[in-house]
C-alpha cells in the first residue's frame, strides 16, 4: 500500500513541487476528489415553469453554486484541522502528522476548486454574464469580500509549493499563516449575512485549540539549557 516514490519530490516545469503521495494516501485523496465532484454535480433537474428561474442554465447554475459553497464550508474546518499538529484524529487513526499534513494540501487544491466553482455557478445562476446585474453584485459587501477570498487562497496555494518550503520556510510559514488568516476574515465577511458564521466560529474554534494546546505543551516541559558544540564544517552537536 506504500509507493516507493514516496521522498522524490514531484516537478512541474522544472521546480520540486511536492511530494508524491503513498498509495494509501493517493486512495482517500481520491476518493475526497470523487465525493466532491459527485456532491457537486448530481441531483439537480430544471423544473418547468419555474417563476423564479426560467432558464436551465440559470437555475441549474444556482444550484450548483449553493450546493458547491455548502461543501466549501464543510471542507474548509477539515482543512484546518489536517494541519493542525495537536489534530485529535492523529490521536484516533495513529497517523503520523506528515500524512495529515499531505492530506490538508490536498484538501486545500479540493477547497480551491469547489470555491473557484461556487463563483463561476453564482455568476451563470444569478446574474449572467452578460447581465447588468454582475457589475451590481460586484458592489455588493458579500460579493467583493467573496472575490477576495478565492484569490487569497489561490495565492496560499501558490506559495506552498515545495521549492519556497524548502529555501524559505520560516518566511513561508509567516506568509501562509497572514494569508490563512485573511482568508478567514474575507469569508466570515462573505458569509455573515446568509446565516452560515457558525463556520467560522468553528474554524476559529480548530485553531484556537491547536494554539492553546502548543502553549501548555510548552510551559509544561520548562526551560531546558543546552549546549552547541561545533563538530567539523557545518555540523553541530546540541545536547540538552
Amino acid at each position: 500500500m506504500y509507493s516507493t516514490n514516496k521522498n522524490a519530490p514531484l516537478k512541474l516545469f522544472g521546480l520540486p513541487h511536492g511530494f508524491v503521495p503513498t498509495r494509501a494516501e493517493s486512495l482517500i485523496i481520491f476518493l475526497l476528489w470523487v465525493y466532491m465532484i459527485l456532491g457537486s454535480s448530481i441531483g439537480f433537474h430544471h423544473v418547468s415553469g419555474n417563476p423564479i428561474w426560467s432558464k436551465t442554465l440559470t437555475e441549474i447554475g444556482r444550484l450548483v453554486a449553493d450546493r458547491t459553497g455548502v461543501l466549501a464550508l464543510f471542507a474548509y474546518p477539515t482543512l484546518i484541522l489536517f494541519a493542525s499538529r495537536n489534530n485529535i484524529l492523529m490521536f484516533l487513526t495513529r497517523w503520523d502528522y506528515t500524512r495529515f499534513n499531505t492530506f490538508h494540501r490536498h484538501m486545500a487544491r479540493i477547497f480551491l476548486a469547489l470555491v473557484i466553482a461556487h463563483g463561476i455557478s453564482q455568476t451563470f445562476g444569478t446574474y449572467g454574464v452578460r447581465s447588468n446585474k454582475y457589475m451590481t453584485g460586484l458592489q455588493a459587501g458579500y460579493f467583493t469580500w467573496g472575490v477576495i477570498a478565492a484569490i487569497v487562497v489561490g495565492a496560499i496555494i501558490g506559495q506552498s509549493i515545495l521549492v519556497v518550503r524548502r529555501n524559505f520556510y520560516e518566511a513561508f510559514m509567516l506568509v501562509h499563516i497572514v494569508l490563512a488568516i485573511a482568508v478567514l476574515i474575507c469569508v466570515h465577511y462573505h458569509i455573515n449575512s446568509f446565516g452560515y458564521q457558525g463556520f467560522t466560529w468553528a474554524i476559529i474554534g480548530v485553531w484556537g485549540l491547536d494554539r492553546v494546546i502548543r502553549l501548555i505543551r510548552m510551559f509544561s516541559f520548562g526551560i531546558k539549557e543546552a549546549s552547541v558544540t561545533l563538530v567539523a564544517g557545518e555540523t553541530l552537536k546540541v545536547t540538552v
